[in-house]
């Protein structure tokens, strides 16, 4: 997460963590796009063009076309 816009980067606690998720984002959709930045590491806009075709057997494919590499499975 960026800090303040100079670039920084920060690692959230689990405690911020936590307050995101009950507190901060409060519908299904943003928990689900957080979520699935956070845990595999993809940007917004790979987050947002992911379709539910792209979710099989609990791994998630990124698509070359949404990506700046080749695809990329989590």
């Amino acid at each position: 997460m960026k800090v303040s816009g100079n670039g920084q980067g920060k690692i959230l606690s689990q405690e911020e963590l936590r307050r995101l998720f009950t507190e901060e984002l409060l519908t299904t959709r943003d928990r689900a796009l957080f979520g699935i930045s956070l845990f595999t590491g993809c940007r917004v806009s790979e987050a947002l063009a992911l379709q539910t075709t792209d979710i099989k057997s609990g791994a998630i494919t990124f698509r070359k076309s949404t990506t700046k590499r080749s695809d990329r499975f989590c």
